[in-house]
């Protein structure tokens, strides 16, 4: 072989090897990109109280029978109650004085931050409601333990706007709330995602917010005809209600809508949202 010219005999069982491991490796570059499983909700409550309520008043918040007092959420639930003991959940306190980048609007990039801007003035702190797991919560439990969490610690720290980090959205803790009542499921994606579409320069842009609460990176697609708006948003509606109860993201999702059928292939992306390609399946 020429490219082994002048390489001793001795040297090219070393070589060969060596071009072998070489390819295995560009082969496996090839393969599409699998993420490792990572689940995160993240909840900043902005208090005008200085500093983390004791944990026995947020348990009598929490246990309350009297749901009128508790914004009219229904009442914990024993596998939620668990959650406040999880080594999973970090609950902690940012003050102005030592985080000021937490409350400059400036930095602040999130949905809703500029009609929230005296709320963010008058804040002393705020709470940070936080769960990572590596692995799959049964039930999505620490989803609706956060919302019950999120109430009480509004409540006893004298908040009034809150931010949901993965939904990239600041709202009031009153909204936030309302939205509570109003949703059967706590832990449903109803309560916790946003589908979002918004023009490019020379795309239509269809994107999930939230999928990071149950282990999967959010979803992104993208059309030159702003005509499929509707369609778009809709098969990623869909698509999110499908993946919501699922450990693991499928290549690919078979769903119905408007009378015609559609294939989501669904194209990790390291650290970035997965790529979404729609194609219409025709049915004989």
């Amino acid at each position: 072989m020429d490219f082994l010219r002048g390489v001793s005999e001795a040297s090219v069982p070393l070589v060969v090897v060596t071009l072998l491991m070489l390819s295995s490796l560009l082969w496996l570059f090839r393969l599409p990109l699998r993420s490792r499983f990572r689940l995160i909700a993240e909840v900043r409550l902005y208090a005008e109280d200085f500093g983390l309520p004791s944990q026995d008043d947020v348990m009598k918040r929490l246990l309350a029978a009297d749901t009128r007092e508790r914004h009219g959420l229904r009442p914990l639930q024993s596998a939620e109650g668990l959650v406040l003991s999880d080594v999973r959940l970090r609950i902690s306190w940012a003050s102005r004085d030592r985080n000021p980048k937490l409350f400059d609007p400036a930095r602040l990039t999130a949905e809703g931050v500029s009609e929230h801007i005296p709320e963010l003035a008058r804040a002393r702190g705020v709470v940070i409601l936080r769960y990572v797991s590596p692995t799959p919560v049964p039930g999505q439990t620490h989803l609706s333990f956060l919302v019950h969490a999120a109430e009480a610690y509004a409540t006893l720290a004298d908040a009034h706007v809150l931010l949901d980090v993965q939904r990239d959205r600041m709202m009031t803790v009153d909204e936030f709330l309302a939205s509570a009542r109003e949703t059967p499921d706590l832990a449903g994606a109803q309560m916790h995602i946003d589908v979002t579409a918004q023009d490019d320069d020379d795309a239509l842009v269809v994107k999930t917010k939230g999928l990071e609460k149950v282990g999967h990176a959010d979803l992104v697609a993208m059309t030159s005809d702003r005509d499929f708006r509707t369609i778009l948003t809709l098969l990623l509606e869909q698509a999110v209600d499908r993946l919501w109860k699922l450990d693991a993201m499928p290549r690919e999702l078979d769903i119905e809508a408007f009378g015609d059928h559609f294939l989501l292939r669904f194209i990790p992306r390291r650290n970035q949202p997965t790529q979404v390609r729609v194609l219409r399946v025709s049915r004989r």
